[in-house]
């Protein structure tokens, strides 16, 4: 191959090159999805408890509650839904528990949440979806203000598959 021909060929890999740099991007946003917070100072909800108390002081209750997670980031204005779990307060004050909450956005648009508190940290994971959120994943935290009970800080972030 002559000089000439050594150069045309150096372009074409270059133009190759460019074109694949500016491809691999695109395709990797359009795979990762969106990401979707909703973030918020309080929960609004009523919750009603069955107490049984065991030998050991502890009392294992059973909450129900009604939810709504307010935020900038549905154009619906939230997310809301229902909540069962189970939590256990012990003798010496301590508070856990585990709840799953069905949560809807639109009627056709819901969320599975698992969530999980020990005294005033909770974590909240997505473990399922429907509609626009099929497939989505996602976690979250939340703080309980215990003098009080409710919650005072939460996030949730949804990524869309």
């Amino acid at each position: 191959m002559d000089k000439a021909g050594w150069y045309d060929m150096k372009a074409v890999n270059k133009t190759i090159l460019l074109a694949a740099s500016l491809f691999v991007p695109t395709l990797g946003a359009s795979w990762a999805g969106e990401t979707v917070i909703y973030r918020g100072t309080e929960i609004y909800g009523e919750s009603t408890e069955t107490l049984s108390a065991l030998p050991t002081g502890d009392t294992v209750i059973l909450e129900r509650s009604s939810v709504v997670l307010t935020g900038d980031a549905s154009p619906e204005g939230g997310l809301e839904g229902k909540c069962l779990g189970v939590a256990l307060r012990t003798a010496a004050g301590g508070y856990s528990n585990e709840f799953y909450c069905l949560l809807h956005e639109t009627e056709r648009d819901s969320l599975v949440v698992k969530g999980s508190r020990i005294d005033s940290d909770g974590t909240l994971e997505i473990v399922g979806g429907a509609g626009k959120w099929q497939g989505a994943t996602g976690s979250g935290s939340y703080k309980v203000e215990l003098s009080t009970g409710s919650v005072s800080d939460y996030e949730l972030k949804i990524v869309t598959p």
